[in-house]
């Protein structure tokens, strides 16, 4: 399972693909990473939260791109659709798909990657690359920061449904239940703020020796296999690309 693989050899993988993807056609992203994101998210038992976070984004992404290099294509040949401000030629799908794929690939993969990935592994495995502490932290607090609010401001609206406020139905009793949840959300992180800079020092966070860990990860020979085969694949694809 992608899950096992040491979370630095991960990261490389995602990024040999994404400079893979620049040098590549479209059929490569489109027809080739996506699916295996797919396939790997199932095997890993996250598809249905991977799916979940992966569609909305590109619909938000990818789609709003699409039409955009649709809009600006003037071609004339093989119209399949004029609307007259904009026409969808074979020209303007292929290009839209070309300008895309770059985007396709860092998005699927990168959310792949933090779906399967351990944030405390992350951040040990980046101390064991001699990653400053202090930026191995502020990389798990950026990654964890959305997720924690989203769980405080779920928490906060059960609490007002509790209350017998009226959280559901129409967008005015969705906003009306939504705005007063936002001063005790913003009050709950700043609160948490000081305690977790107060639980830092007394751990001895600021402290210049060496940290030690109470969890231990390791590379396996499969890593380091890994490792080798995507520099392997990176060469071959910038040897194909400017052969």
């Amino acid at each position: 399972m992608i899950s096992k693989i040491f979370p630095t050899i991960k990261l490389f993988m995602v990024i040999v693909t994404v400079i893979i993807s620049l040098v590549l056609p479209w059929q490569f992203a489109y027809l080739f990473v996506l699916p295996l994101s797919l396939i790997l998210a199932l095997l890993d038992n996250k598809f249905k939260q991977y799916v979940k976070k992966l569609w909305i984004v590109l619909l938000l992404v990818l789609l709003i791109m699409f039409l955009f290099q649709l809009f600006l294509d003037k071609s004339t040949e093989h119209v399949y659709l004029n609307l007259g401000f904009m026409r969808v030629t074979l020209n303007g799908i292929l290009n839209g798909l070309e300008q895309t794929k770059f985007i396709l690939t860092l998005i699927t993969l990168f959310l792949l990657f933090f779906e399967t990935t351990d944030i405390e592994d992350l951040m040990i495995a980046l101390q064991q690359k001699r990653v400053s502490h202090v930026t191995s932290y502020v990389i798990m607090a950026t990654m964890t920061m959305i997720p924690e609010m989203i769980k405080k401001s779920s928490k906060i609206i059960k609490a007002q449904q509790a209350r017998g406020i009226e959280t559901t139905g129409s967008i005015k009793n969705r906003a009306k239940a939504f705005f007063p949840s936002l001063g005790p959300l913003i009050i709950s992180s700043l609160s948490e703020i000081d305690e977790k800079t107060i639980t830092l020092e007394a751990r001895g966070f600021a402290s210049e020796n060496e940290k030690t860990c109470l969890k231990e990860i390791k590379k396996t020979t499969t890593d380091r296999i890994i490792f080798y085969v995507f520099i392997a694949l990176v060469v071959l694809a910038l040897v194909w690309r400017f052969k």
